[in-house]
């Protein structure tokens, strides 16, 4: 599966930003740029990920999605072995 990474940014008129400076929001990851009050840059890391180049999704998406991957072969190898998922007791 390849991942590309592109810098995006956007320039915004935001009434409520009164300050001047950089501001690095950690849960998005996104990084602010205010030059002047009310003019805010926004910078982040948009992923394409898949076989597909057209398919974009975020991180998070990414990561649930490889969790789930993960999980997916966890089963159905233990289902090859001959392991039951199942916590009950079978009564023959």
């Amino acid at each position: 599966m390849s991942v590309k990474i592109r810098l995006k940014a956007r320039l915004r008129f935001r009434w409520f930003d009164m300050w001047v400076g950089l501001f690095w929001e950690r849960e998005t990851r996104t990084l602010y740029l205010c030059p002047l009050p009310m003019v805010v840059i926004s910078i982040w890391r948009e992923y394409i990920v898949g076989f597909d180049p057209a398919v974009r999704v975020n991180v998070g998406v990414s990561r649930f999605i490889a969790n789930c991957d993960a999980v997916c072969r966890s089963i159905r190898d233990a289902g090859r072995a001959g392991h039951t998922t199942d916590t009950k007791e079978r009564k023959p």
